[in-house]
């Protein structure tokens, strides 16, 4: 009996014989979302910044400004005044992911401390969803 398209067959050997179990490929990627909100459940069921030393220090302010350059209509920033007098937004540390369609998008559609932990939330899914596969 042959496995049909998107189903993964499990076996085990514990006395040597092995049986097979058909998975729907759905099962996978559904438990990956659920462990994924379990972990980040502090964060997605509040209003609140996820938290990182990193993001903090550097992270929000360019993410904020881009944003608010994008958002208020005066295109794409190609010089950040607020990091040591100015300098260049892609060329700093400051415009990473700006270019970067995934973190770009959410920043569009949601305010930037929200944005920086759903792009992590998202990212750690979709990890475990790619490794699984």
């Amino acid at each position: 009996m042959g496995r049909k398209r998107g189903e993964h067959t499990v076996t085990s050997s514990g006395d040597g014989s092995t049986q097979g179990v058909d998975l729907p490929a759905w099962l996978a990627p559904v438990l990956y979302a659920l462990a994924t909100l379990v972990l980040f459940r502090s964060f997605v069921f509040s209003d609140g910044m996820l938290y990182g030393s990193d993001t903090m220090s550097l992270g929000y302010m360019a993410r904020e400004f881009y944003a608010n350059a994008i958002k208020g209509g005066a295109g794409f920033p190609f010089w950040n005044p607020i990091i040591l007098g100015g300098t260049p937004f892609l060329e700093s540390l400051a415009g990473g992911d700006s270019l970067y369609p995934p973190s770009a998008i959410l920043l569009f559609l949601m305010d930037p401390h929200r944005a920086l932990g759903w792009k992590l939330v998202w990212h750690v899914f979709l990890a475990g969803v790619f490794m699984y596969g």
